[in-house]
C-alpha cells in the first residue's frame, strides 16, 4: 500500500505534545548551524578579504539556484495531507532533472556572470561558480527525503543527518585549509551537501520508484511553484546586496558585508528555514482551528524574540568588537553591522509569518508580497550604494520596517489575530531587551574606562593582537549580559520561560507528561 498514513501523521502530534515537538525540533535543527558559522568565521579570520570576496559573491548565486531546484515540491508534499508514494516518486524525478538542468545552466553562463566578481589569480569566480553548482541537484532531491521526516515530525532524525553533514564539512574544510586556502571551503561545501543527502536518505528509509504520474504532480505543483517563487524572491531580497556589492563597491567591501551577513542575515535565512521545517508541518495539523493557530503563532513569536533579540542587542552595542575579533580589517564596517542588527530584530519576528501562510495554503499571498518587496528593495539599494556599506545597511533596515508592517497586517487578517494581542505578546520580550541593553550599556562604559592606555602600554600592545583585545571585551560583556539576561527573564518573563521549559521536557505545568496536542498552544475558543 503506497498511501502514507495520514491518520498516523495527524496523530503523531499527540505524544509528545505538538509544542514539545516544535521546541525540541528548533533545538535539534538549529544546532548544526552553529558549527557551520564557526567554520566560516575561521575562514574569514584566516584568509584576506580579497580572497573571500569572490566566494561571498558566488555562494548566494548557487544557493538561489538550489532553492529553485526542488520547485517547492518537498514543502508541497508536507502540506498535502493525502500524499502518496506516487507523489513522492514523481517529485523526485522532476526535482533531479530540473536541478541538473540548473547546474548545466550555471556552468554554461559562469564565464559571463563571474567576471562581475573579478579574479584572484588561480582562484577565479568562474571556477568557483562551476564547482559550487554541483550542490544544486543534490539539494534539489534532499528536500524530498526531508519532507518524509517532516511529515512525521521526526526532527531528531533530520537533525542527526544535518549534524553529521556539518561535522564532515568542518573537518574536510579545515583539514584542507592550509594547502588549498579558499578551495578548501568550496570542496567542503560540496562534500557537506552530498553527506546531507546520504544521511537524509538513510533516515527517511524511502527509495524513489521508477514511476512518474502527471496527475500526482498536478496535485502539488501549484503550491510548490508558489512557494518556490516566494522563497526564491525572498532569498534574493536577503542576498541581493551581497551579490551586487562586489561589482558596485569592490572585493574588500564584499568580504566585509559577507562577514556582517554571517552574523545577521545568514542566521535569519537559517532561522526562517528551521521555523518552516518545524512549524509549518505542526501548524498544518491545526490549520482549521483558528484560535489554536493564533495561540501557536504568538507563542512562537515570543520564543523567537526572547531568544534572539538579546543577541541583536549585544551585537548592536559591541559591533566593533564583534567584527574585530575576526580581523581588524572588518571592524570599519561596525556601523553597517549595527543597522543590520536592528533589521535582524524585525526580520526575526517576521520569519514566523511564512510558516502560517504555508500552513493555511496561502503561499500565493506570501509570493505576491515578496515580489512587491523585491521591487522596493532594488531602488533602495541603488540609493544606498553611493554611501558604501552603511548606505546599503540603511536601505535594508528601511525596507525591513515596511516589510514587517505589511506582513503582520496580512497574517493577522488570515488567522483573525488582533493587533492589541500581538503588541501585548511582544511586551515582555521588549522589556527584557531594554533591561539587557541598559545593563550592557553600563558595562560597556565601565569596560572602556578600564581599558589600558595604548600609549602607556605600547610595548605590551605590540605583543597583543587586536583580536585578543576584542575577545577580552566580548568575554566580559558576555558574562555581564548572561547575568543581566537571566535576571530579566526571571523578573519579567518567568511564566513564558516555564512554558517553554515544560514544552521542551514534554511535561505539563505540574510535571506530568503532556498528552494533548494543544500543550503550549492556546485552546480553541
Amino acid at each position: 500500500m503506497d498511501t502514507l498514513c495520514t491518520s498516523h501523521y495527524l496523530g503523531a502530534v499527540s505524544t509528545p505534545a505538538l509544542a514539545t515537538r516544535v521546541v525540541r525540533g528548533l533545538l535539534w535543527t538549529g544546532s548544526p548551524f552553529l558549527v557551520h558559522i564557526l567554520t566560516l568565521l575561521l575562514f574569514y579570520g584566516s584568509l584576506p578579504p580579497e580572497q573571500m570576496g569572490p566566494f561571498a559573491f558566488a555562494l548566494p548565486v548557487v544557493m538561489m539556484a538550489a532553492l529553485l531546484g526542488d520547485l517547492g515540491l518537498g514543502t508541497a508534499l508536507v502540506q498535502h495531507r493525502e500524499a502518496t508514494d506516487r507523489h513522492f516518486s514523481s517529485a523526485f524525478w522532476v526535482s533531479l532533472t530540473w536541478g541538473t538542468v540548473l547546474t548545466v545552466a550555471i556552468v554554461t553562463t559562469a564565464p559571463v556572470v563571474a567576471p562581475l566578481a573579478g579574479s584572484d589569480g588561480e582562484i577565479t569566480s568562474v571556477r568557483i561558480l562551476g564547482w559550487l553548482s554541483l550542490i544544486v541537484p543534490l539539494a534539489s532531491v534532499s528536500g524530498l527525503f526531508r519532507a518524509r521526516l517532516q511529515r512525521e515530525l521526526r526532527f531528531a532524525a533530520m537533525a542527526r543527518a544535518e549534524i553529521a553533514s556539518v561535522l564532515i564539512y568542518s573537518v574536510v574544510a579545515l583539514a584542507l585549509l592550509p594547502p588549498l586556502q579558499l578551495w578548501a571551503l568550496v570542496i567542503g561545501s560540496i562534500v557537506r551537501e552530498l553527506a546531507l543527502l546520504v544521511g537524509l536518505w538513510i533516515a527517511a528509509a524511502w527509495r524513489p520508484r521508477f514511476q512518474f504520474s502527471p496527475a500526482a504532480l498536478r496535485d502539488i505543483i501549484r503550491f510548490g511553484l508558489n512557494f518556490t517563487g516566494e522563497r526564491t524572491v525572498g532569498f534574493a531580497n536577503s542576498r541581493l546586496a551581497q551579490i551586487l556589492i562586489l561589482p558596485a563597491i569592490g572585493k574588500v567591501a564584499a568580504a566585509q558585508y559577507g562577514l556582517i551577513t554571517l552574523y545577521t542575515i545568514t542566521p535569519l535565512v537559517r532561522l526562517s528555514t528551521i521555523l518552516h521545517r518545524v512549524s509549518m508541518p505542526a501548524f498544518s495539523t491545526i490549520q482549521d482551528r483558528q484560535a489554536q493557530l493564533a495561540g501557536g503563532y504568538i507563542k512562537a513569536i515570543q520564543g523567537v524574540a526572547l531568544l534572539l533579540w538579546p543577541l541583536a542587542t549585544g551585537m548592536f552595542l559591541f559591533a566593533e568588537e564583534v567584527l574585530a575579533v575576526v580581523s581588524q580589517e572588518y571592524a570599519v564596517a561596525s556601523r553597517a553591522l549595527q543597522l543590520l542588527a536592528l533589521a535582524f530584530i524585525l526580520k526575526s519576528v517576521g520569519s514566523i509569518v511564512g510558516a502560517v501562510f504555508l500552513a493555511k495554503g496561502r503561499a500565493d499571498w506570501s509570493f505576491r508580497w515578496t515580489l512587491a518587496s523585491f521591487a522596493i528593495l532594488v531602488p533602495a539599494l541603488i540609493l544606498g550604494f553611493p554611501h558604501g556599506l552603511t548606505g546599503v545597511a540603511a536601505a535594508i533596515l528601511a525596507t525591513s520596517v515596511l516589510n514587517f508592517i505589511v506582513t503582520q497586517i496580512m497574517v493577522h487578517r488570515l488567522i483573525r489575530f488582533s493587533l492589541p494581542a500581538f503588541l501585548a505578546g511582544l511586551g515582555r520580550p521588549i522589556a527584557v531587551c531594554l533591561a539587557l541593553g541598559l545593563a550592557l550599556g553600563l558595562a560597556q562604559t565601565l569596560f572602556l574606562q578600564r581599558m589600558p592606555d595604548a600609549a602607556a602600554l605600547s610595548p605590551l600592545r605590540e605583543l597583543l593582537s587586536d583580536r585578543v583585545d576584542a575577545a577580552t571585551v566580548l568575554l566580559q560583556a558576555a558574562v555581564c549580559g548572561l547575568i543581566a539576561y537571566a535576571v530579566a527573564l526571571r523578573l519579567i518573563a518567568a511564566e513564558q520561560c516555564r512554558e517553554y521549559w515544560h514544552s521542551l521536557r514534554g511535561t505539563g505545568e505540574r510535571g506530568r507528561p503532556d498528552a494533548a496536542p494543544s500543550a503550549g498552544i492556546a485552546e480553541d475558543a
